[in-house]
């Protein structure tokens, strides 16, 4: 497949460019009250809006985003040049928000949380709760306003140069197969345990855990530090109840801080893994790790011993988004990874790749509705993403998303038309699937035209040959 672009059908979204002529196929416009379809994925039937989660994408930006399931997090930065910590946790579904064209769509603006703009951010979907990392501190903050908690779930302090506890025994190699000396240090020290049992940070063989329970909940203090009268509320507080960072912040004095110290690690313990560069959560609380200088992929159970290794990807730049299988439309068993060069779909049963398409990825999102199965191809040099069919394995089409652009798949909960599948960007795009566009609307076509028009002049003059094995 050439990168090409031909028709799609008479409701087919202007964003897409379709890799086969659909213009031909007859197509019912979609009543107001019928669900989303797999379909409406293949045909690309998308109603297209902006929720433009702002920030500065300069020299200064500090954005980040993180997302799963139907809650995310994106931080902008604030205050001179965005060196102060300022985003937003939102969510999807909210019983409480009428407007249901945007799906409950709901946000919270965050602000001040921390000392310094964040290190690392985890959206978790299973504890409803979105983990920042940031100067000393991990805080996990709810999405659910109905949980009758603080915004604020929990504060954890993390702790430098942390040594093992003496209950902790040590790991010890795994040797399965591979190269295990070649593996370096990644950036994704922040997981989930057990399901929803403990969060944890690695680094540098370290692991810190602390147990998401009621006992370590936060009581809702907020101990707010202001640079301009910093002395004065320093004294307010006791001195081991909050972590001041005055002297070695990026804040000017106009900035300000939340300063409750949080609590000490439950247990440390060493274990013999490099922080990976990317993690997949899998069925029954298992993990997928990729590593930086290594091949193979490792899965771990969720006290973090290593049950298995996939193989063959020739490369060691692998990537696993946050959600890479099936599993919420019952298939537990494919596993989706990329590296720069293909996209592979494992079976976990075996081991084995039983597809691979031969494409230049950024990385593969896994695409869903009831019992057919896409995959989600972000593309190299700036080419958008190629949505594609796994069961026909061919390319659907081509949608204008740019390379520095994140995407993430946001599930329907039901059949029902209120909440149809999303596929969002970090950039805060929403292409609604199982909505007409409106026929009429020649801005929506003359804005995807603008888009395509940027992509090909920021994009690389690579188009993306692709095939399948």
């Amino acid at each position: 497949v050439k990168g090409s672009s031909t028709s799609g059908s008479v409701y087919s979204s202007p964003w897409a460019r379709f890799h086969e002529d659909m213009s031909d196929e007859k197509v019912l416009p979609k009543a107001s009250d019928e669900p989303a379809t797999s379909h409406d994925i293949r045909m690309c039937r998308v109603r297209h809006s902006d929720f433009a989660f702002s920030g500065d994408d300069g020299v200064y930006s500090s954005k980040q985003w993180a997302h799963d399931g139907t809650i995310g997090f994106v931080h902008q930065g604030g205050g001179w040049k965005n060196r102060e910590f300022l985003g937003h946790l939102y969510s999807f579904d909210n019983p409480s928000v009428s407007d249901h064209r945007i799906r409950g769509y709901d946000t919270r603006r965050m602000a001040n949380e921390f000392w310094c703009t964040p290190t690392s951010v985890l959206a978790d979907s299973t504890n409803s709760t979105v983990w920042v990392h940031a100067d000393d501190r991990i805080k996990g903050f709810s999405a659910d306003q109905r949980n009758g908690h603080s915004l604020t779930s929990y504060i954890f302090n993390v702790e430098r140069n942390a040594k093992p506890s003496q209950t902790s025994g040590k790991a010890k190699r795994q040797k399965l197969t591979g190269k295990d000396e070649e593996r370096q240090h990644g950036d994704a020290h922040l997981m989930v345990l057990g399901g929803s049992d403990r969060l944890a940070y690695l680094d540098s063989y370290v692991l810190q855990e602390w147990k998401l329970n009621e006992a370590n909940r936060h009581d809702g203090t907020h101990r707010m530090i202001y640079m301009e009268s910093l002395d004065e509320d320093l004294d307010q507080w006791r001195k081991e109840d909050i972590l001041d960072l005055s002297e070695n912040t990026w804040m000017d004095d106009t900035g300000k801080a939340e300063a409750t110290r949080g609590l000490k690690p439950d247990a440390i313990r060493t274990v013999d893994i490099a922080t990976p560069s990317s993690i997949g959560y899998l069925p029954d609380d298992r993990l997928a790790f990729a590593h930086e200088g290594s091949s193979l992929i490792s899965i771990y159970n969720h006290e973090l011993r290593e049950v298995s290794r996939l193989a063959g990807f020739g490369s060691d730049g692998i990537d696993i988004v946050q959600r890479p299988t099936f599993a919420r439309i019952g298939d537990e068993t494919a596993f989706v990874a990329s590296d720069s060069s293909c996209v592979k779909v494992f079976d976990l049963r075996s081991g084995k790749a039983e597809m691979t398409i031969r494409q230049r990825v950024v990385n593969s999102t896994p695409v869903y509705m009831k019992d057919a199965k896409f995959v989600c191809n972000k593309l190299m040099g700036g080419q958008g993403a190629m949505m594609w069919d796994l069961r026909s394995q061919k390319p659907l089409y081509s949608l204008p998303i740019s390379g520095n652009t994140d995407i993430a798949w946001v599930p329907a909960l039901d059949d029902g038309p209120s909440s149809p599948p999303i596929l969002l960007t970090s950039n805060g795009q929403c292409y609604n699937y199982g909505q007409d566009f409106p026929q009429e609307n020649e801005w929506e076509k003359e804005a995807a035209l603008s888009a395509w028009s940027t992509l090909e002049k920021k994009g690389s003059s690579d188009n993306g040959d692709c095939c399948i094995m």
